[in-house]
């Protein structure tokens, strides 16, 4: 587990169908997306190995590290936004075929305010 990383502001890990309390990666790339001792809760370089792999999760929400997730106190919505646009950025520079989904993105850091 990474020192920039956030558990309490993962929404996942409050649901015992979806938690992964010890942080335990999957146990390979192509259970990524399947149940097991992840309980698909993964580290995102973990999406990334899946997408090289061709085999991205058919839903996936990522969570970016602590410094980029837009909270107040040691982030801002200008370090969430590069998150989120280097994402799409390698998301569309996939070779055709291996993506092919259509991303939505909710946030809800964006300067104190909701948005969709």
């Amino acid at each position: 587990m990474q020192k920039d990383y956030s558990a309490h502001h993962e929404p996942f890990q409050y649901y015992q169908s979806t938690s992964n309390p010890h942080h335990l990666p999957p146990t390979s790339v192509a259970m990524i997306g399947k149940t097991d001792q992840a309980n698909h809760q993964y580290d995102v370089t973990d999406f990334w190995k899946a997408v090289e792999a061709g085999d991205m999760p058919v839903v996936s929400f990522l969570k970016a590290k602590r410094s980029e997730d837009g909270h107040a106190g040691y982030s801002s919505p200008l370090d969430e936004q590069e998150f989120i646009a280097s994402t799409l950025y390698a998301l569309n520079s996939v070779p055709s075929g291996a993506v092919r989904r259509l991303s939505s993105l909710t946030t809800t850091q964006m300067a104190g305010t909701t948005t969709r």
